[in-house]
């Protein structure tokens, strides 16, 4: 299946990470998420700590840094 397209912002002088802001969509998991940024679900858990993620419903913002893992 395509992977569809992040909806994503970028922040202004972010270091050499580019960070996006992914909004879930209904069906997305952490799994599909990590895999569609290629990263990894403990590492979408280490980037928001602040919220929790044991269930993500659609129109919640998770902050991701592509392509990176912890």
């Amino acid at each position: 299946a395509a992977t569809p397209a992040p909806a994503s912002r970028t922040l202004a002088g972010a270091p050499t990470a580019r960070q996006v802001v992914h909004e879930v969509r209904p069906g997305d998991t952490l799994g599909s998420i990590a895999t569609a940024y290629k990263t990894s679900v403990d590492a979408i858990l280490s980037w928001n700590k602040t919220n929790d993620l044991s269930v993500i419903h659609p129109g919640d913002q998770i902050t991701i840094f592509p392509g990176e893992s912890r």
